[in-house]
C-alpha cells in the first residue's frame, strides 16, 4: 500500500472513513520507513559535524562524520558508535 494524502480544509468531511484513512496511512509511512535502507541502490547521506552532539542525540540510524576525528558514527538510540573501517582492530 502507498501513501495517499488528503487535503484537509475545512470542506473536508470528518467522516468514519476519512479518519480510518489516516490510520491506514499511518501504517503505510512505517512501512516505507521499514523499507528504506533495503534498496542499497540509493545513497547514504551523513551528516558532517566537528564535534559530537552529546550521546542523549544520538538517534537510532543517524549518521555522523565528525571532521575533528576523521571518522564515521552511528547512532545505536543511547550512544554514538563507531563505524569501523580497514585498519581498526578486529577489522580485515
Amino acid at each position: 500500500m502507498s501513501y495517499t494524502k488528503i487535503n484537509w480544509d475545512e470542506r473536508t468531511p470528518l467522516s468514519e472513513a476519512n479518519l480510518s484513512h489516516m490510520e491506514t496511512q499511518y501504517q503505510a509511512v512505517m512501512d516505507d520507513l521499514g523499507q528504506v535502507r533495503i534498496d542499497d541502490s540509493l545513497p547514504l547521506y551523513a551528516e558532517v559535524v566537528d564535534d559530537l552532539p552529546p550521546d542523549g542525540d544520538a538517534d537510532e540510524g543517524r549518521v555522523l562524520y565528525s571532521t575533528t576525528e576523521g571518522r564515521y558514527y552511528y547512532g545505536d538510540g543511547t550512544e554514538w558508535q563507531i563505524l569501523a573501517r580497514e585498519g581498526d582492530e578486529g577489522v580485515e
